[in-house]
């Protein structure tokens, strides 16, 4: 009952703040559609131009991804922490390098254990357990600044201390995947962005409603990374 009225409460706040970001923030909600746009339009042009299947494209374009998600980043960081977005072309510019490594580093060890584990992460319950254990990377990286190793070991030390709090509406986001016939990605990292081209059907609105989610968990976790239960009911939250 306890974990039932703490998650109650920590919603309730996390909405409200959600509420009041996006209402002076309305462009949040339509970044990950913007940035998968000029995702899918780079992986377009590398197959019309003969580049899609070579593996030294796949790592360039890989690079890539990881410099649209680390601009993406550094304005869910700007919105989440400051309650603004800078819209600046050097804004945009500098944020393609703010957390690039550290999302190419999470990139890399998971390229390497598809090299040495073969088929094992494809698996469907184990792409699932990678997906749900490592789901908070992404805000760690661009909330907490996390490097290197800790990419992986800081979403794993925050689940220890709020499973309750955040796996619920992963549990949610899944089944939602589910339901629309799409599956989650062993990286974590690979949710934020896909690719889109210059068109509008139901993939537009799917990633409406994820930048609506994304920027719901980007206030969960910045509410909630630095306590516990326990915290949180000294402080009067519960």
């Amino acid at each position: 009952m306890e974990y039932i009225k703490d998650l109650i409460n920590v919603y309730k706040k996390a909405g409200k703040d959600t509420l009041n970001i996006i209402t002076k923030n309305p462009l949040i909600i339509f970044l990950p559609l913007l940035y998968s746009m000029g995702y899918g339009i780079i992986q377009i042009m590398s197959f019309r131009l003969g580049f899609g299947f070579s593996r030294f494209w796949g790592v360039i374009v890989g690079l890539i991804e990881a410099m649209l998600l680390s601009s993406y980043f550094t304005q869910m960081n700007d919105g989440i922490n400051y309650n603004r977005l800078s819209l600046k072309l050097n804004s945009f510019q500098d944020g393609f390098f703010m957390y690039l490594w550290n999302i190419y580093f999470m990139k890399f060890v998971f390229y390497l254990a598809s090299l040495f584990l073969g088929g094992v992460l494809n698996i469907g319950y184990v792409a699932l357990a990678s997906f749900v254990l490592f789901n908070g990377a992404g805000e760690a990286i661009y909330i907490r600044n996390v490097q290197r190793e800790d990419t992986f070991i800081y979403p794993l030390n925050y689940l220890k201390d709020n499973w309750h709090i955040w796996i619920p509406h992963v549990a949610l986001y899944i089944l939602a995947l589910q339901r629309i016939r799409m599956g989650v990605s062993v990286n974590p990292l690979s949710m934020y962005l896909s690719a889109h081209g210059l068109y509008f059907n139901d993939h537009t609105i799917i990633l409406l409603v994820m930048g609506l989610y994304f920027t719901f968990r980007g206030v969960l976790f910045k509410n909630t990374y630095n306590s516990t239960i326990r915290k949180r009911k000294y402080m009067g939250w519960n």
